[in-house]
């Protein structure tokens, strides 16, 4: 996680699959410390793929 200078509205998530042959299945994993986010159902990560949340 991002914790950007110009406050909370600039922070943001950012997952990375280091896989190079499985997709990960996101939907219904929790941040429950820290911060509260959970990612809806139907969010994969591809092989080598990133994505970034805000």
């Amino acid at each position: 996680m991002y914790h950007a200078e110009e406050g909370s509205d600039y922070d943001y998530i950012e997952l990375m699959n280091i896989s190079s042959t499985e997709r990960l299945h996101l939907g219904g994993i929790k941040f429950i410390e820290g911060i509260q986010f959970e990612f809806p159902y139907g969010i994969d990560l591809p092989p080598k793929g990133n994505a970034s949340w805000w």
